[in-house]
């Protein structure tokens, strides 16, 4: 067998994979970046199952088939959920080198 004859498996477990995820999570909306920034700890298990997927299945997409996955509710929940993790240490830092310059004064 060559490796066309598997593109088309590939293509339709990719599309299978997309749509469980699509009718999956219909019933809930996406997170928004201040959502999780309230809710740290739910930021970080949504990253975490997101790292996993996109070092998994995620990876193995074409360019195309990551763009929709990304426009997914679960995309879109992942880059929220690493947007206010960011957020929040960026946050962290800052308050802690605010506090060093304070002694200095």
């Amino acid at each position: 067998m060559t490796i066309k004859q598997y593109r088309p498996w590939s293509f339709f477990s990719t599309l299978l994979f997309l749509s469980l995820i699509a009718c999956g999570e219909k019933a809930e909306s996406a997170k928004s970046v201040d959502y999780y920034k309230g809710n740290l700890e739910e930021a970080k298990t949504t990253l975490q199952k997101c790292t996993a997927l996109e070092s998994g299945e995620v990876s193995t997409m074409s360019p195309s088939q990551r763009a929709a996955w990304s426009d997914t509710t679960l995309g879109i929940n992942c880059e929220n959920a690493r947007l206010a993790s960011v957020d929040s240490a960026y946050d962290a830092h800052q308050k802690s080198m605010r506090e060093a310059a304070a002694k200095y004064r």
